[in-house]
């Protein structure tokens, strides 16, 4: 009796710590789980990121369709725009010029 007595006790352990790895690592087990758990709170943190950014892009729209003043300082900022009545001076540095080419003595 005390033979078979430790042969089902040793089953009955081999067959527990089989269930434990397959509930710990198996398909959809314990670590699978934590996977997508870490996995999904990424993505919530990402789609409240991009809500922000959405938000932002939203406001930065309906301005640009409705405010004339920041329009035109987009205008300006952004694409080099001036107004009808200003001119526009540009200055060239002939040394800045050249010492952009490479030379090392632009005036000789």
């Amino acid at each position: 009796m005390d033979k078979f007595h430790n042969l089902a006790i040793t089953g009955l352990l081999i067959l527990v710590s089989v269930l434990f790895f397959f509930l710990a690592f198996g398909n959809r087990g314990l670590v699978d789980m934590y996977n997508l758990k870490r996995e999904a709170a990424r993505l919530h943190e990402a789609n409240q990121d991009l809500e922000k950014e959405n938000d932002r892009l939203r406001r930065t729209m309906y301005r640009l369709l409705e405010d004339r003043d920041y329009l035109e300082s987009v205008a300006r900022k952004e694409l080099g725009m001036v107004g009808k009545d200003e001119l526009v001076y540009d200055f060239k540095d002939d040394n800045l010029s050249s010492s952009k080419k490479g030379d090392k003595n632009p005036v000789q």
